[in-house]
């Protein structure tokens, strides 16, 4: 089951799900507070997906994943779940901003790798 759900409903949840999910974004590009602004204004959107949280931004008709955390279920769920999520919101496509490793588990389920981001620490 799928269901939206808003920071007023379960702060301590989102809170909890965005700093787990920061923890392992090698980018660093987006804080606590600039997601939970998201949250508020709506551009980010929440949804609980049997049990994990996945937080979304709808760009034209593509579904973009910022992050996904919590007890999440197996792959078979989770790719049939935000299939099922992307169209309820009209979407035409997905993507996912995930670590390399995600890439061998997405293929399985029709994701192709569209381009590579590089840092140089300064």
């Amino acid at each position: 089951m799928i269901q939206g759900i808003t920071y007023e409903q379960a702060p301590t949840r989102i809170i909890e799900a965005v700093e787990g999910f920061l923890a392992y974004d090698p980018l660093d590009t987006n804080s606590l507070d600039s997601i939970l602004g998201g949250i508020r204004s709506g551009q980010i959107g929440v949804f609980d997906v049997e049990g994990s949280l996945y937080f979304t931004e709808l760009y034209k008709d593509n579904l973009h994943v910022i992050g996904m955390f919590g007890g999440l279920a197996e792959e078979s769920e989770q790719a049939e779940a935000l299939t099922h999520l992307a169209h309820m919101l009209n979407a035409n496509s997905i993507t996912i901003k995930g670590r390399p490793g995600w890439l061998k588990v997405a293929a399985k389920y029709g994701y192709e790798h569209l381009y590579t981001i590089m840092r140089k620490q300064l």
